[in-house]
């Protein structure tokens, strides 16, 4: 190769460098910013895991607070539901009470003044 076609080429070479060297630089810093994408992309991911993560807790605990609400109301309102009954029962027995003794006295009443009409003469 002649001497000239090779002083050509380094020249052109000379011209090339640093044109590689400007896209080198250029890779090497969209490297870095891919990388540091990559990095706040991961960070936000792992922050939005932990805030999920935090929210399904609290989400479990607060169903757990409200079954146990659920729980206790369910309870309280069998024993009112059976205190009531308890109660209805107890006021049943008395209004049987007062309607027997009533049928008594009915009933001897009945049986006096049959004694009053047979006296008298009346029937």
């Amino acid at each position: 190769m002649p001497y000239t076609m090779l002083e050509a080429r380094v020249r052109k070479l000379e011209e090339t460098v640093p044109k590689l060297a400007e896209n080198y630089d250029g890779l090497y810093d969209l490297q870095n910013r891919t990388h540091k994408g990559v990095s706040t992309v991961g960070a936000k991911v792992a922050a939005l895991r932990d805030e999920f993560t935090e929210f399904r807790e609290e989400t479990g605990r607060r169903f757990d607070g409200l079954e146990t609400r659920f729980d206790g109301m369910q309870t309280q309102m069998e024993r009112g539901f059976a205190a009531a009954d308890e109660r209805m029962n107890q006021l049943n027995s008395k209004i049987d009470n007062v309607h027997g003794e009533l049928t008594q006295k009915v009933d001897e009443l009945g049986e006096k003044i049959d004694l009053i009409v047979g006296h008298l003469n009346i029937g």
